[in-house]
C-alpha cells in the first residue's frame, strides 16, 4: 500500500459532484411523494372526477380527507400505488442497459447518457398538473426509476476504479450519504410551509433539473476511468494522465503495471453477458454471494421500516407534522451513521460491519415485536422503547448492510465480469424492495405485533451466510481478491497459466492476474 496516497482533493472532488448529480436525486425523487401525499391523492381524485370517469356525484362535491379517499375508493388507491411503484419498476428495465452502455460508451459517456431519462421525466412529472394528466407522472416517474437504475449501477462501478485500494471502501460510501441526503432534503421541501401545498408540490418536480445539471457539468471536468482506457482502449497515454490528474502526483508507475499486467492477462477476452456469470462455476459463485448480500439490504426489514415508523412516532403521541419532523430525524442519524460507516469501511471491514450490522437489525426487530406487543397490553413507556429499537436499526443497517453490498460486486469481479454482475446485483436490489413493500401490508394486517419477526428471523440467516461464504476484500487489490477468491472457491492456491488450456475462463484470468502480486 506504500504505492499510494491518501485522498486528493481532485479524486474527492469527482466522487462528490458525480454523486451529488448521479445519486442525490435518487433518493429525493423517491421521497418527492411522500410529503405531500395528500394533496397529491387530493389532485387525482379532481383529475378522475374533472374527466368524468365516475357517476358518483357525492364523491366528486364533498372531497373526502387523503386517507378516506384511499380506504374508499379503490381506483384512487392503486393509482397511487403505481405512482410509488413506477420508480422501482422504471430501474428494473433501466438496469439491463448497464454493461452495453459501459463496455460502448465507457464510464464517462454511460453517466452523460443516465441524464436523458431523467431531463425527460422531470419534464413529464413537472408538467403534470398542467396538463391535468396523472400518466404524466406515472410515465415519468418510471423513466426517473430507468435514470436510477443506470446510475445506480454505474456510478459504484465508475469510483471502484478510480479510488486508490485503502480509499476504494470509504469513497463508495460517499454515494449512499448523499442518497439519504436527497431523501432528507425531498421531505423537507414536502412540508406543508415549504412546496408540499397544492400549488407548488410540482415544483419539487422542476428543481430535479439542478443536480442533472451538476452532473453534466462535472462530467466535463473529470477523466474516465484509467483502467477502462488502459482495458478497454489500449490506450496508455491516457490512462496515464487521468491517473496522474486523479492521484496529483507523477510517480504512479506502480498502479499503471497492475492494470498493464491486467491487460494482458485478458487480452482477447470477450465482455460477459449476465447469462455467462452462470455458465462459469467461479463467477457463478460470486453473482450469488454478491446477490445474497445486496437481498439481505433489502429483507433484513429496512424496506418496512419506514411504514413502521409513523406508527412509532403516532403511539408516542406525536400528531401528524411532528411525525413528519421525527422522520426528518430519522434520516438525519441515517446520515450520520452512514458517515461512521465511511471512516470504519476501510478499518473494521466489509465483512465485520455486514455482521456486526446485521446482528443490531435483528436484535433491533425483535426489539420492536416485543414492544408493540407491550403497547398492547398498555404498557405507557413501551412506545418510547420500540423508539429506540427503530434508531437502533437505522444505526445498525447503515454501518453495513446499507453500504457494502453495493462496493463487493466491483470488487469481486474482473473487468470483462463487472458490468453483468452490478447489473444483476442492482436487479436483486429494486425487485427485492418491491417484493418487500408489496408484502409488508398483508403481513402486518394478518401478523400484527410480530410483523417484523420474519426480518430478524433473516438477519440471523444472513449472519451465518456472511460468516462462512463472504470473503474479506478490505485493503485488497482487484487481482489479489480474484486470487484469494480462487483459493476460498477451490481450496487450493492459484496455479500460473502456461498453456492456457484445460481453465476456466474466470480460472485462467485470475491465474494470470496473479502474478500482479509478486511485484
Amino acid at each position: 500500500m506504500g504505492h499510494e496516497d491518501g485522498v486528493t482533493g481532485t479524486l474527492l472532488a469527482v466522487v462528490t459532484s458525480l454523486s451529488l448529480g448521479a445519486w442525490f436525486p435518487i433518493g429525493y425523487s423517491l421521497c418527492q411523494i411522500n410529503a405531500p401525499q395528500a394533496v397529491i391523492v387530493d389532485w387525482l381524485h379532481d383529475v378522475r372526477c374533472a374527466r368524468k370517469v365516475t357517476n358518483n356525484t357525492d364523491f366528486c362535491i364533498a372531497v373526502n380527507s387523503s386517507l378516506q379517499l384511499l380506504q374508499t375508493d379503490a381506483v384512487i388507491n392503486g393509482l397511487w400505488a403505481l405512482i410509488g411503484a413506477s420508480m422501482s419498476l422504471g430501474a428494473c428495465l433501466g438496469l439491463w442497459g448497464t454493461g452495453w452502455l459501459i463496455s460502448r460508451c465507457g464510464y464517462k459517456n454511460a453517466l452523460h447518457v443516465t441524464n436523458i431519462p431523467a431531463v425527460l421525466g422531470t419534464i413529464l412529472s413537472g408538467a403534470c398538473v398542467m396538463a391535468d394528466s396523472y400518466e404524466m407522472l406515472f410515465i415519468g416517474r418510471i423513466l426517473l426509476g430507468v435514470n436510477m437504475g443506470l446510475s445506480s449501477s454505474i456510478l459504484p462501478l465508475y469510483i471502484a476504479e478510480i479510488s486508490p485500494v485503502r480509499l476504494r471502501g470509504a469513497m463508495g460510501t460517499i454515494p449512499t450519504f448523499l442518497y439519504v441526503f436527497g431523501m432528507l432534503v425531498s421531505v423537507v421541501l414536502g412540508l406543508p410551509q415549504v412546496l408540499g401545498t397544492g400549488d407548488l408540490w410540482t415544483v419539487m418536480s422542476w428543481l430535479r433539473f439542478i443536480p442533472s445539471l451538476i452532473l453534466s457539468f462535472s462530467l466535463l471536468f473529470c477523466p474516465e476511468s484509467p483502467r477502462y482506457l488502459l482495458l478497454t482502449n489500449g490506450d496508455h497515454q491516457a490512462a496515464a494522465k487521468a491517473l496522474t490528474w486523479l492521484r496529483q502526483r507523477s510517480n504512479i508507475t506502480y498502479e499503471l503495471q497492475q492494470i498493464e499486467l491486467e491487460r494482458k492477462a485478458v487480452e482477447g477476452e470477450k465482455v460477459i453477458s449476465v447469462v455467462g456469470l452462470f455458465r462459469d462455476p467461479f463467477l457463478r459463485q460470486n453473482i450469488v454471494t454478491c446477490g445474497l448480500v445486496m437481498m439481505n439490504q433489502r429483507f433484513s426489514g429496512y424496506a418496512a421500516v419506514y411504514p413502521y415508523s409513523s406508527a412509532i412516532f403516532s403511539s408516542v403521541g406525536l400528531p401528524p407534522l411532528e411525525s413528519l419532523y421525527g422522520s426528518i430525524g430519522v434520516m438525519g442519524l441515517q446520515m450520520l451513521a452512514i458517515a461512521a460507516g465511511m471512516v470504519l469501511i476501510d478499518k473494521a471491514g466489509r465483512k465485520v460491519l455486514l455482521i456486526s450490522g446485521n446482528i443490531g437489525c435483528c436484535v433491533a426487530c425483535i426489539a420492536m415485536v416485543t414492544f408493540s406487543g407491550l403497547v398492547q397490553q398498555n404498557c405507557r413507556w413501551c412506545p418510547y422503547g420500540g423508539l429506540a429499537a427503530l434508531l437502533t436499526f437505522i444505526v445498525s443497517y447503515n454501518l453495513g448492510p446499507g453500504i457494502v453490498p453495493w462496493i463487493l460486486p466491483a470488487e469481486m469481479f474482473g473487468k470483462e465480469s463487472r458490468g453483468a454482475a452490478m447489473t444483476l446485483v442492482s436487479f436483486a436490489c429494486h425487485a427485492s424492495t418491491m417484493l418487500v413493500t408489496a408484502l409488508y401490508p398483508p403481513m402486518q394486517a394478518g401478523m400484527g405485533h410480530w410483523t417484523f419477526l420474519p426480518y430478524a428471523i433473516a438477519a440471523a440467516a444472513f449472519i451465518v451466510y456472511i460468516w462462512y461464504d463472504v470473503l474479506e476484500t478490505k485493503g485488497r487489490s482487484f487481482s489479489e481478491i480474484q486470487e484469494a477468491l480462487w483459493e476460498k472457491r477451490t481450496g487450493r492456491g492459484m496455479a500460473r497459466r502456461t498453456t492456457g488450456t484445460g481453465l476456466s475462463h474466470a480460472q485462467s484470468t485470475v491465474a494470470s492476474t496473479a502474478q500482479l502480486t509478486d511485484l
